[in-house]
């Protein structure tokens, strides 16, 4: 069951070690990545890297002005905001 949970931060490729996350006595460990598999995990995971890397180059975010302007006076309220007024 574990194996299914397994996220891309948790294989180290480096320190040849996974991270076992949540398992047998909802503990966390560390095991070793067998060097027979690390070419077989590695080999997808540059070609989605790039990909990724792909679709992060032309992506520009920005907030629409009028959002901005709400943040802007949200932070400005909450900067004015005392710890003692929030909970009365």
């Amino acid at each position: 069951m574990e194996a299914l949970c397994l996220r891309i931060k948790d294989v180290d490729f480096e320190k040849n070690s996974i991270v076992v996350r949540d398992g047998k006595g909802d503990k966390d460990r560390i095991t070793m990545l067998p060097a027979s598999l690390k070419a077989s995990l590695q080999s997808p995971l540059t070609s989605v890297y790039a990909l990724h890397q792909k679709y992060r180059s032309g992506a520009t975010t920005s907030m629409p002005a009028r959002y901005r302007k709400r943040w802007v006076q949200q932070c400005k309220q909450l900067a004015s905001t005392s710890p003692h007024s929030v909970t009365h």
